[in-house]
């Protein structure tokens, strides 16, 4: 065989046959645990690589079968059987390179009556389990979740690799989402410091700085970084901005006549002053 011929058959395998240790469950059944697969994880692996179910994939035809098991006894006496129940289904799914439909038959099963220690129960949803169970069945021998059904996950050291390698992937992708996020808030906080040099009045600006003060800070909260930092340009930038358009210069209250050093418009800060909400004016005398 082939390379390129190996390479187009495990075209679908090679995409789906890892499974994120947090989309398994271990049940003891049996007189074992047994790693089983969370169902719509599978089926949202189905969909990323074939189209939306009953477009990219899907199954006809259900045929449904109960078969008697052993005996169920109640006080040594025989009440029922156990019975099995199976989902025969034809799965379909449309080939991601070649668009072609390609089909086959999978099984399902499900315990439908049961012993347990109160008594015979029946499952009343079995019939969506068996489905669901050939479906299963059907995506696992396209390589879905292989590993699993690989039995990789009945070995601890295995599953403990895994985890360990998850954690580091999932610190990776963190980092890089914040780096990201970082950028973007970067290129708002440039856009707003573009912004600042055509805008004249002091309050204007002020209007203007806490809207984008306020946008920046809804992003940061959704991830960890150094608020100061990130923000600094856009302070700098501000006070540059409110320097060259509203400068320090004596100024004075036209109701107290104090002189002080602060910007033309601002309000009198003399606390013994009767109008100290007097906008102060620039001192003219010498």
């Amino acid at each position: 065989m082939s390379a390129n011929t190996e390479n187009q058959n495990m075209l679908i395998w090679s995409q789906v046959d890892k499974t994120p240790t947090n989309r398994t469950k271990t049940n003891f059944y049996g007189g074992r645990d047994v790693t089983s697969i969370v169902s719509y994880y599978m089926f949202e692996q189905a969909t990323k690589l074939f189209g939306p179910y009953a477009i990219g994939w899907g199954f006809d035809d259900i045929e449904e079968f109960f078969r008697d098991g052993v005996p169920i006894f109640v006080n040594n006496a025989e009440v029922c059987k156990e019975v099995n129940h199976t989902a025969k289904i034809k799965f379909w799914y449309m080939h991601p390179e070649t668009n072609q439909r390609a089909e086959f038959t999978s099984y399902g099963h499900t315990e439908y009556i049961f012993n347990t220690a109160h008594g015979p129960k029946s499952d009343s949803e079995v019939t969506k389990k068996s489905v669901t169970d050939a479906l299963k069945k059907a995506l696992s021998m396209l390589g879905f979740s292989a590993d699993v059904f690989m039995s990789e996950f009945s070995d601890p050291n295995f599953v403990k690799e895994k985890k360990a390698q998850e954690k580091i992937a999932a610190a990776d992708e963190a980092d890089e989402k914040k780096a990201e996020e970082i950028s973007k808030v970067k290129e708002v906080i440039d856009s707003a410091i573009a912004a600042f040099e055509t805008i004249q009045s002091p309050a204007a600006l002020k209007a203007h700085y806490n809207a984008q003060l306020q946008k920046i800070e809804r992003r940061l909260l959704t991830i960890k970084a150094d608020k100061t930092k990130v923000l600094k340009p856009i302070h700098d930038a501000y006070n540059a901005r409110l320097d060259a358009i509203s400068p320090i210069t004596d100024v004075v209250c036209n109701t107290c006549g104090e002189v002080t050093q602060n910007r033309i418009g601002t309000r009198c800060s003399n606390g013994g002053c009767p109008g100290k909400n007097e906008v102060l004016k620039q001192n003219d005398e010498d």
